[in-house]
C-alpha cells in the first residue's frame, strides 16, 4: 500500500491526462477532482455529489465527511486503502480515478465508515440521517 499523499498524485496526474485527451469531459474533472487540496476533500465532494439532491444538501453532506476525516484520519486511511484494493484486485480496473468516481459501492463503503464514526461518536441524529 502506497501513502494517502501518493495516492492522490496519482489521482491528479490521472485526471489531468484526462483533461489534456478530452476536454469535454476533463471540464467535469475540475470539480471532482482537480479543484480539491487533497484525497480527502475530492472523496467528501464526491460523497456530498451522491447524497444530496440539491446544493444545499449536497454541501452538507461534503461538509460533513470532511469533518469526519479531519476528526479521525484513520478513515481516509481505510479509504485509500479500499481504493488500492480496487485498483489491485479488479481486473477491469486500471486506473485510481475510475472506481473514485464511479463505483458507487466505493463511496457508499466511505459513507458506511463516516456513518459508523459518527454513530461511535455518539451523533445518533448525525449517523442515520
Amino acid at each position: 500500500m502506497v501513502s494517502i499523499d501518493q495516492i492522490w498524485r496519482s489521482i491528479r496526474r490521472e485526471a489531468d491526462s484526462a483533461v489534456a485527451r478530452d476536454p469535454v469531459f476533463g471540464a467535469a474533472l475540475f470539480s471532482s477532482i482537480l479543484d480539491h487540496p487533497d484525497f480527502a476533500h475530492a472523496l467528501a465532494h464526491q460523497i456530498g455529489a451522491r447524497l444530496g439532491q440539491t446544493h444545499a444538501d449536497r454541501a452538507r453532506f461534503a461538509q460533513l465527511a470532511r469533518d469526519a476525516f479531519a476528526s479521525s484520519p484513520d478513515l481516509i486511511d481505510a479509504a485509500s486503502r479500499d481504493l488500492q484494493s480496487i485498483a489491485v484486485h479488479d481486473p477491469a480496473t486500471t486506473t485510481l480515478l475510475q472506481p473514485l468516481l464511479n463505483f458507487k459501492g466505493y463511496v457508499a463503503l466511505q459513507v458506511w465508515r463516516i456513518s459508523n464514526w459518527l454513530w461511535r461518536e455518539g451523533r445518533l441524529t448525525r449517523a442515520v440521517a
